[in-house]
């Protein structure tokens, strides 16, 4: 896998770990999501007096969770802050 798809994946893993979609046009993205890697969903957050608050983006399959976990990538040390 190339570099620039791992950077992805791992841009991808960080936002579902804050509980977020990532949201992106590139061309990585939709070469990813061909693969199998990723996957573009939309996520309900609630409703107002306005309507329901839909936000669309990139969450990882589990094939994309399993290939950016056991890369290189992951095993670098996470600095605390």
């Amino acid at each position: 896998m190339k570099k620039s798809e791992l950077l992805f994946l791992e841009k991808v893993f960080a936002a579902n770990l804050d509980g977020r979609l990532l949201q992106s046009k590139s061309k990585v993205a939709k070469k990813l999501e061909e693969a199998g890697y990723i996957v573009f969903t939309e996520k309900t957050l609630g409703r107002d007096r306005f309507g329901s608050i839909v936000v669309d983006g990139y969450t990882l399959t589990v094939m994309g969770n399993m290939a950016y976990c056991t890369s290189d990538r992951c095993k670098e040390p996470v600095e605390e802050q």
